[in-house]
């Protein structure tokens, strides 16, 4: 399918929140008003979970390209003891996972307030497993890529209606295909999945490809 690119601005912004504002990018076409926003929800950031990763980067300007206004954003409380490292490793878990929670929570109250009307969230591997506390009505569609579907709870997500697109790697370390397309099958409403070959976790060389799957599944 051939979609219409435009010129973009990034702007960097912050994003109310305590005990401090978050840092994040604010990307949206040149020209024209979008009627559609989409909201990245990035990695863990003990794996790299910050605006300038490599999915998140090309997710946030692709969409925009394409004529959506996206939010990306740092995480607060990046800091980790080497215990909390040990931890995560063997979890996927760290002490104050339930702040990231909040602070997903709040760039998606920013980016309502600079773009009401329809949203998609996207989620990148822990930041998917988010997505569930993010829904309202204004939700349209919920992008899954690499969610770790072995570390962290998706039922409550599995149960909505949303439409959901799932982008699998076919050697993702994180959570074995299998999973990935069991959970895929059992989740209600509209679901897609696609399984990206000669990929893994963290998607390098497939970003392109990974925009034109999330462009070419939109609901309009």
């Amino acid at each position: 399918m051939s979609v219409e690119r435009f010129d973009i601005v990034e702007e960097t912004v912050r994003v109310p929140h305590e005990p401090e504002p978050l840092s994040g990018v604010f990307a949206y076409p040149l020209v024209g008003l979008p009627d559609r926003a989409a909201l990245i929800v990035g990695p863990h950031p003990l794996m790299g979970g910050r605006p300038e990763n490599n999915v998140v980067r090309a997710v946030g300007r692709g969409l925009a390209e394409c004529g959506l206004a996206t939010l990306r954003f740092r995480f607060a409380g990046e800091g980790a003891t080497p215990e909390v490292m040990e931890q995560f490793w063997q979890t996927g878990r760290a002490p104050d996972d339930p702040g990231r929670a909040l602070d997903a929570a709040a760039a998606r109250v920013w980016l309502a307030d600079e773009c009401p009307g329809r949203l998609v969230l996207v989620g990148y591997s822990f930041g998917a497993s988010l997505l569930a506390d993010l829904l309202d009505a204004s939700v349209d569609a919920a992008v899954l890529i690499g969610p770790t579907l072995a570390q962290h709870d998706f039922r409550r997500l599995a149960s909505s209606g949303v439409p959901k697109l799932v982008i699998a790697a076919d050697n993702d370390f994180a959570t074995p295909l299998r999973v990935t397309k069991a959970w895929a099958c059992s989740a209600r409403g509209v679901v897609k999945l696609v399984v990206v070959p000669a990929a893994e976790h963290f998607y390098r060389g497939q970003e392109e490809r990974i925009v034109e799957e999330i462009i070419e599944w939109l609901p309009q």
